[in-house]
């Protein structure tokens, strides 16, 4: 260990599997390791094996966390912990416990709305066992309001939005306002995400508009999923593209070459998701439905359907907006790009600043 800085240990999902929740948690430890010496303890599930190996495996890494909370004896030791949702606060209860015992400095990572949206005496338990050595980190204002509604005022806490590991495209080409405008969807393409309600908008916004074109990205695993794309695709020919899952450069040029990005999540517990970000890096205006932190995120910079309103209506009319005004409409992109950047800074010296 160096001389001088603190010690962290982490504890939280981390890929592979690549999921939004591990990502984010990888790159925060990323970060935090610029700052101070950091052992890492994955709770990830592998990606093979039935639910009751997953729960094993979880289980006997998080009890490895906790042996490692017991042994450390650094004078300025943290506990970084990603707060699992749901039945994984059981994890979490186990870890900040032993933390508080340690006398930890605990920086509990929410990502869920699932204990938000209804009250959990789980997290009940969390709040009161690591009262006197916890700071709560929330991804948006939002979100710490509801919590704090919840389960009343926290002694500490502050907001790092995921912007903070999502960089700004390094794309310098504007993209052209000719052509046909092109729609995305990128994410892990299932009927929760919004494909099916996309698949939708697509074959509506085409009836009056033939020049428009679908773009779909992202994992397909349900066979539904799968079977519904290959039938859009035969009924809408050119008008969709579905590219596959996009990494690294690939993924860039997707949102660097639609217009506009349509998030239609059904997904209960939608936090805020990365997705958004990195069409906003890109320049896209995004339609989306109401969900978690996606308001904050959005701002002036897109449109949020309330859950009670149709997605697709309010989808069209922006569609109808861009097409009227096509060069207007892509002139705006700077203006997202440039609201991104500042915002992806803030968020990065907002983490810097938790070892200030």
């Amino acid at each position: 260990m160096t001389r001088g800085r603190s010690f962290v240990l982490a504890i939280g999902q981390v890929p592979p599997p690549i999921t939004g929740f591990a990502l984010i948690t990888g790159q925060m430890i990323e970060r935090i390791a610029r700052h101070s010496d950091v052992k890492v303890v994955n709770v990830s599930p592998p990606a093979a094996g039935g639910s009751l190996w997953k729960h094993l495996h979880k289980a006997k890494q998080v009890l490895k966390g906790c042996w490692c909370v017991l042994r450390n004896r650094h004078p300025q030791k943290i506990l970084y912990i990603g707060c699992e949702g749901d039945w994984g606060l059981l994890y979490t209860i186990l870890v900040v416990a032993i933390a508080s015992l340690r006398s930890y400095r605990i920086l509990l990572h929410h990502h869920s709305f699932s204990y938000i949206d209804r009250r959990f005496r789980l997290m009940q338990l969390i709040l009161w066992i690591g009262r006197a050595h916890t700071e709560h980190i929330f991804l948006c204002e939002t979100m710490q309001s509801r919590f704090s509604d919840r389960y009343g005022k926290l002694a500490a806490a502050r907001i790092i939005s995921n912007a903070a590991f999502v960089p700004p495209s390094s794309n310098k080409i504007a993209r052209s306002s000719s052509g046909p405008l092109r729609i995305g969807l990128l994410s892990n393409l299932t009927r929760e995400k919004g494909l099916h309600t996309f698949l939708e908008l697509i074959a509506q916004a085409r009836s009056c508009h033939p020049e428009i074109v679908g773009v779909l990205a992202g994992p397909m695993a349900a066979n539904e999923d799968i079977a519904r794309v290959e039938i859009a695709k035969k009924e809408l020919g050119t008008s969709l593209e579905y590219l596959g899952p996009l990494f690294g450069k690939a993924k860039e040029d997707f949102y660097n070459d639609i217009d506009l990005f349509v998030f239609p999540t059904e997904y209960a517990n939608e936090a805020q998701p990365t997705v958004l970000f990195e069409a906003q890096a890109a320049g896209n205006r995004i339609v989306s439905f109401n969900r978690g932190c996606i308001s904050d995120q959005l701002r002036e910079h897109g449109i949020t359907v309330p859950l009670t309103a149709s997605f697709l209506s309010d989808a069209l009319s922006e569609i109808e907006r861009a097409l009227i005004d096509r060069q207007s409409y892509s002139r705006s992109r700077a203006g997202v790009r440039e609201h991104y950047k500042a915002l992806h800074t803030s968020a990065l010296q907002v983490v810097d600043d938790l070892f200030a």
